[in-house]
């Protein structure tokens, strides 16, 4: 599976230990019997290397194959489409571009805009889904943590 995690809530992810929140999402990240990937790349690569809990975070997840790069070419062409389709309403067409080029279904975010843009199948198809806090159950939880087959890993 690949989650992108959104700078608004990269420091209740990633500070140690996680918020009870977010505890499912980083469990699913480090565990060694789970597949989760974090996807990075773009703006948002850069915004969450300036976090220094995510920093640290984001450089063991590459060194233990858990980091899912989109290169910064492919991620240009896409942002511009995204940003010339006028469809956004989120500030974040960086997380979109991120989510069209690597097949993540799965955002962390409390930004209530981005979170319509990222269910928004005009946007994102198949549309993605949402974890913002622990209130799923486990069902529900699994159906979020869990690979795709929109996921290029």
């Amino acid at each position: 599976m690949c989650i992108i995690i959104d700078e608004d809530v990269a420091s209740l992810v990633f500070r140690d230990p996680p918020h009870t929140n977010f505890h499912a999402a980083l469990n699913w990240l480090t565990h060694s019997k789970k597949n989760g990937k974090l996807v990075y790349g773009g703006t948002l690569k850069e915004k969450l290397f300036n976090i220094t809990a995510a920093r640290r975070f984001i450089l063991e997840l590459n060194r233990n194959g858990r980091l899912n790069i989109v290169a910064e070419s492919e991620f240009r062409k896409e942002l511009e489409s995204v940003e010339g389709s006028k469809s956004c309403r989120s500030n974040d067409t960086c997380v979109i571009a991120l989510a069209r080029l690597s097949g993540a279904r799965t955002l962390c975010t409390n930004d209530k805009d981005l979170m319509r843009d990222f269910t928004n199948p005009k946007l994102i198809r198949p549309k993605g889904k949402i974890y913002k806090n622990k209130s799923y159950r486990n069902k529900e939880l699994n159906n979020l943590l869990r690979h795709t087959q929109s996921c290029k890993q």
